[in-house]
């Protein structure tokens, strides 16, 4: 790394990332941008305390956002937090406002068929894939 002298300290505990992949009623599904950013998109705020202050960058202010949120559509889950601690997959969904209860939900993370979804541990670099039918 290029030492300027005005590098910040990094305001994270914990930066990871772990990837969501939703079929449907076997169509693939689309993980909306800005979950935990955008209000339409931010439902459950149990966390907001973990989450990122909004603060001023270059180029335009840093929104506020959730610990666990989306910046993309392509299903990528930010987990940025000011502690470090175990987040699930439950507790994503409660901040993005979804509930798949009365629905057959089958699981896998990185390929691997997984019993109980909702408490899937968000690790770094993972691949968690929901078959999910009406």
């Amino acid at each position: 790394m290029i030492e300027t002298g005005k590098e910040k300290p990094n305001a994270y505990m914990m930066h990871i990332h772990s990837n969501l992949t939703i079929i449907l009623d076997n169509k693939p599904a689309v993980i909306p941008s800005q979950i935990g950013i955008d209000n339409s998109l931010w439902k459950g705020h149990n966390f907001d305390k973990y989450g990122t202050p909004g603060m001023p960058m270059p180029g335009g202010p840093m929104p506020v956002m959730a610990p666990l949120h989306t910046h993309d559509n392509l299903g990528l889950i930010h987990i940025e937090s000011q502690i470090n601690r175990d987040y699930t997959l439950n507790e994503f969904f409660k901040i993005w406002g979804v509930d798949f209860n009365g629905k057959s939900v089958k699981a896998t993370v990185n390929g691997k068929q997984v019993s109980d979804y909702e408490n899937i541990i968000l690790k770094d670099k993972e691949n968690i894939a929901l078959d999910i039918k009406s």
